[in-house]
């Protein structure tokens, strides 16, 4: 009798215990901000990510605004890349219609990427100003 109480409070912890785990709450997300500014027109842009299964970072989704700046026909394109460059991991490039003043979010993004490739989210902007465009481009190192 005293033999099976033990072992049923044994159970009842390791019970307890799996269940605790099992209801752990996922990874929290971390967001990368990051900027450029040229011919007074400012692109901040922002990468939400968290370290994933596997040995990866997952990037959920990425945005960004275009500051001082009230055109109608800026560009944008945002690239999430790795090994210094070498790899695209997800791309997108706007049309001619990017508004200044406005915020833009990427979602479903949704995608891994090794730790080891040390993965960089690329934001580059060529602002519609009379005359010539001028452009920047920020770097927002994910997780390293």
């Amino acid at each position: 009798m005293y033999r099976t109480r033990l072992v049923l409070v044994a159970l009842a912890t390791i019970s307890s215990m799996g269940v605790a785990l099992a209801v752990a709450s996922p990874a929290q997300a971390d967001t990368k901000w990051s900027e450029c500014r040229a011919g007074g027109d400012i692109l901040t842009g922002w990468t939400e990510f968290d370290f994933g299964t596997q040995n990866t970072i997952y990037v959920h989704r990425a945005g960004f605004n275009i500051e001082r700046n009230g055109g109608t026909h800026n560009n944008v394109y945002l690239k999430l890349r790795g090994n210094e460059g070498e790899s695209t991991y997800w791309s997108w490039i706007s049309e001619d219609d990017i508004v200044g003043g406005r915020s833009y979010e990427r979602k479903k993004i949704n995608t891994r990427v090794p730790r080891g490739a040390k993965p960089i989210m690329k934001y580059h902007a060529t602002f519609d100003q009379r005359g010539a465009d001028p452009s920047c481009a920020a770097y927002g190192h994910l997780g390293w």
